[in-house]
């Protein structure tokens, strides 16, 4: 029908706070450099300080694309990578990573973050080459980490 509006969009699409790097390879890349444990388990030890010798990959969950929902199902955006580490006796730390190519506002990606810390109270990093903005997300609490701190090119 024309004219009819689409119910179906995210609250990223109606709020403006649609990744448009998604879809460029370079997001592909950084993407897939976290897809690998030994590469997720060091950020994950850098984020948490703790020795990345002790976490065994076995121990290790990694998801892309995780859909971040309201209470009654509604899409609010999606999450790049979900990093969960859990051992048999214990409760799993999860690690949301919110992935960019290039940081073009630094009040844009803090303001898709906190919305989407709303929802899901979770540890949120950003993983960027880009760490223009690393002191600006510390002083929210929120870490910025590079391929660079990670031993990555």
């Amino acid at each position: 029908m024309t004219g009819e509006k689409n119910r179906y969009k995210t609250h990223e699409q109606l709020w403006k706070l649609e990744d448009g790097d998604l879809s460029t390879p370079q997001h592909d890349e950084l993407v897939l450099q976290l897809l690998y444990k030994k590469n997720a388990i060091k950020l994950f030890s850098l984020v948490y300080g703790v020795d990345p010798d002790f976490i065994d990959e076995s121990d290790v969950n990694i998801e892309s694309e995780l859909p971040i929902t309201s209470n009654t199902d509604f899409i609010i955006g999606y999450i790049d990578i979900a990093i969960s580490v859990s051992r048999q006796d214990s409760t799993p730390i999860i690690l949301f990573v919110e992935v960019k190519p290039k940081i073009k506002s630094f009040g844009e990606t803090l303001r898709q973050l906190k919305t989407y810390m709303n929802y899901k109270k979770f540890n949120y990093v950003v993983y960027s080459p880009d760490i223009s903005f690393r002191n600006a997300f510390q002083t929210q609490k929120i870490g910025l980490f590079s391929p660079s701190d990670l031993g990555l090119k």
